[in-house]
């Protein structure tokens, strides 16, 4: 050890108290100690009456808008292919109501720290409830060029609506409830829709007159878009939640062609894409539980991953498996698919926002906007990118070699957030180490001079700055 570095360890061990090493153990010891680390009680009030009754409308209104895009996989691919329209064809109608959403998403974001998430909740489910019940009626159209028109028309003002509704949504939810993010995020072809429309008009009338307005309860300062997409970790918590959505779009648009040959009702085809909504629906509240207990959303995020490609094995099955389809197989992989979304999205939702407070974004509505639409934004990304790969795919190579396709570039995913979750528990360890090397250089004999003391201070400095730009091994801690 030369002279500037023995002045340099002892510059830092003379303020290095035990405190100060105790809180480096702490922010970098909990994802290597275990995978279900608890942290202590996290005093949070609890929930009132308001809110409870703002939980109930908002899953309400999300209950039926989610019914109603359903209702078009089981349904709607059908009906194209009597109405004349390509597998491309009415894979890309799907995609409109994505891509809509995926143009409008970062507006709406920044709209929503200007205009009330009240205000743009409710017309944003206004337009999509009208465009469902419009969606229930193109069975009547003249087969052709004007059926694929309107049906491209109407998917496109209902995605204008969707997203307004979505961004609102979770803006008012991460307003409301700024430490249980996670656990709150919980006849015939033209009957349904009408039905499912209708219903939520009436939640959107109730939703209005009955949520009072969503103010900023935090100082709000106006939020930088460049330095938010800055972060190198938001490209991967991105490309996660994008892979997600494309399987949940190529899903939508290839599952009922693959299920014809089994001659199912449409009673019984309908439980069959409930199976994903249904497992989505129970994990959901146990991936944000996990969230909310500070476990590892790198490692969670992965392990949604590992089911998805579960799903996307089974569910042709892969080429290459000496077995053919089956339906049981279908239902089980549908299963898979189900609890491997919930994670792969709600967990990188989570760590996407405590990563962006960790860089030292103010908690406030702008920054829950910039978050919210980010999710939108990728969200619909691979929402209209997986029903138009699929209706190519399924039209060109089959349904079998589509899910490989996917399943190379879901393999990817998760293999890249699991690297980035050990890399995050070596760097810790190594940091515990070097803390403890440190700890015992107090007894040493020092030397400490203005210069060294200068050095640490600008060390320190940079250190920080790099904990928040690049996260886990200088500092991000558990997410």
């Amino acid at each position: 050890m030369d002279a500037k570095e023995a002045a340099f360890w002892s510059s830092y061990t003379a303020v290095a108290t035990p405190n100060i090493q105790e809180e480096i153990f702490v922010q970098h010891s909990a994802p290597s100690r275990a995978w279900f680390s608890k942290t202590e009680s996290t005093g949070l009030p609890p929930i009132t009456r308001k809110q409870w009754l703002i939980i109930v409308l908002i899953y309400s209104g999300n209950f039926c808008a989610a019914m109603s895009f359903s209702l078009q996989a089981p349904f709607f691919p059908k009906q194209a292919t009597d109405k004349g329209a390509t597998p491309t064809e009415y894979g890309l109608i799907f995609s409109s109501f994505y891509f809509t959403i995926f143009l409008i998403a970062p507006a709406y974001g920044k709209l929503v720290a200007i205009v009330s998430p009240n205000i743009m909740l409710n017309g944003g489910f206004s337009l999509t409830c009208l465009c469902v019940v419009l969606f229930g009626f193109i069975n009547h159209a003249p087969a052709g060029a004007t059926f694929v028109a309107l049906a491209f028309l109407i998917r496109i003002m209902e995605g204008l609506g969707a997203a307004a509704y979505i961004t609102a949504s979770a803006t008012i939810i991460m307003s409301e409830f700024p430490g249980r993010i996670g656990t709150v995020l919980l006849g015939g072809y033209t009957t349904p829709f009408v039905v499912c429309g209708s219903i939520g008009f009436v939640c959107n009338l109730v939703t209005y007159l009955v949520i009072p307005s969503i103010e900023d309860k935090h100082d709000s300062t106006p939020t930088d878009l460049r330095k938010f997409w800055s972060g190198p970790l938001i490209y991967m918590y991105a490309v996660a939640i994008f892979g997600s959505y494309v399987c949940v779009g190529f899903n939508q648009a290839t599952l009922e062609p693959h299920l014809r040959p089994f001659n199912l009702s449409t009673t019984v085809l309908g439980l069959v894409f409930m199976i994903p909504g249904i497992c989505n629906g129970l994990m959901t509240p146990v991936w944000g539980w996990l969230c909310d207990k500070k476990v590892n959303t790198k490692l969670l995020t992965s392990i949604g991953a590992y089911f998805t490609l579960l799903y996307l094995l089974l569910v042709g099955p892969a080429p290459f498996f000496p077995f053919n389809t089956k339906l049981w197989l279908v239902l089980v992989s549908m299963a898979f698919f189900g609890i491997g979304i919930g994670g792969a999205s709600i967990c990188a939702f989570m760590a996407t926002l405590e990563y962006t407070l960790n860089r030292g974004f103010e908690r406030s509505i702008a920054t829950n906007g910039l978050v919210s639409s980010m999710f939108t934004l990728c969200q619909s990304i691979g929402s209209f990118t997986g029903p138009a790969l699929g209706g190519v795919l399924l039209q060109h190579v089959g349904y079998a070699w589509g899910t490989v396709v996917l399943f190379g570039f879901q393999a990817i995913v998760a293999v890249l957030v699991t690297t980035v979750y050990l890399r995050e528990v070596c760097c810790s360890r190594a940091t515990i180490c070097r803390s403890n090397t440190r700890g015992r250089l107090l007894d040493a004999d020092t030397a400490t001079n203005s210069t060294s003391c200068e050095f640490t201070t600008v060390s320190g400095r940079v250190h920080k700055a790099q904990q928040r730009q690049y996260g886990a091994c200088n500092g991000d801690g558990p997410s």
